[in-house]
């Protein structure tokens, strides 16, 4: 619960489709407390992708980890305020939190994603060049019809469906892929 976190913690709030990251400093006024962290924000905000030390509400905030050593997390976090760059896949707010926490920048969001991502697109490319086949011997009047007036019948496979499948696919398998990372997370707790 966010009464409970202390100096030094990694938190964190789930979003729609991510996790956003965070080193706990103090309470200001419980939920509201002191954390630092690395957000993208709003394109309007002259912040935008700095590293900050300011109040937010922790209602939301669950615990990680809690650190052997607070006082270095702290220092770590508190060195690096005002520090721009934010990158999505090379310096997002899991990267800066876990740096507090280890001296290592790594994202097991962002892992999980790359990892995904190829077995999404094989899937996709799979599931794409089936298509055409599909249409024509199983006898689908909605896909043959299709593929006749695409002018596709010609081959047992286009690429046209393959590069279609991956596309459509490889984002699936991102996010296919980031479940695998939390569930395997969750099993180590």
């Amino acid at each position: 619960a966010a009464h409970d976190f202390e100096p030094g913690d990694h938190i964190q709030r789930r979003r729609f489709g991510y996790d956003h990251h965070a080193i706990f400093v103090a309470w200001q006024e419980n939920p509201e407390g002191f954390v630092v962290h690395h957000p993208i924000g709003k394109r309007t905000n002259p912040l935008r992708g700095k590293i900050r030390h300011e109040v937010r509400n922790l209602r939301d905030y669950t615990l990680v980890q809690r650190p052997s050593n607070p006082d270095e997390v702290l220092q770590r976090a508190l060195s690096r305020v005002g520090e721009s760059g934010y990158n999505l896949i090379w310096k997002n707010c899991e990267h800066f939190t876990e740096w507090c926490m280890t001296g290592q920048h790594r994202s097991r969001q962002v892992f999980g994603a790359l990892v995904g991502l190829p077995q999404g697109a094989c899937l996709g490319a799979v599931v794409g060049a089936a298509l055409v086949p599909a249409a024509t011997l199983g006898g689908s009047p909605t896909l043959g019809k299709w593929a006749v007036a695409m002018g596709l019948m010609a081959a047992p496979v286009k690429w046209h469906f393959v590069v279609g499948g991956v596309l459509c696919a490889a984002p699936i398998g991102a996010v296919m892929g980031l479940v695998s990372i939390r569930m395997l997370a969750r099993l180590r707790r």
